[in-house]
């Protein structure tokens, strides 16, 4: 009798996680640059410029990963940024922008998930 570990497998893949992973391609290379150019701007060219990317990096990659789990919280963010800006005849479109997405959902969901099934 041999003693043998479980096999390792991957947990499942989320569409939660999934869409938490689009959400930090975009905030963290957006937090590393407003971090970077805010330390070039506070500290000078020497101090900011060449040494602001350390604590820009490190503040990025804890947006990064916290926007892959809180992702709904950058959504109503960037919605209420949209209301702001637009007004309210902005719903209009976040509705309908809502809806294409959901469409498309619904569509991936039906057709493409399962031609590509084994």
């Amino acid at each position: 009798m041999t003693i043998r570990p479980p096999e390792y497998k991957p947990p499942p893949r989320t569409t939660y996680t999934d869409l938490g992973w689009i959400f930090a391609a975009l905030t963290g290379p957006a937090t590393l640059l407003a971090v970077w150019i805010y330390c070039a701007v506070t500290y000078g060219f020497l101090l900011g410029f060449g040494l602001g990317w350390i604590p820009a990096v490190i503040l990025a990659l804890l947006v990064a990963v916290a926007t892959i789990y809180l992702w709904p919280l950058a959504a109503v963010a960037l919605l209420y940024v949209i209301y702001r800006i637009f007004g309210p005849e902005s719903l209009t479109y976040i509705a309908v922008f809502i809806g294409v997405i959901a469409i498309a959902t619904v569509w991936w969901w039906h057709v493409v998930r399962h031609d590509n099934a084994p």
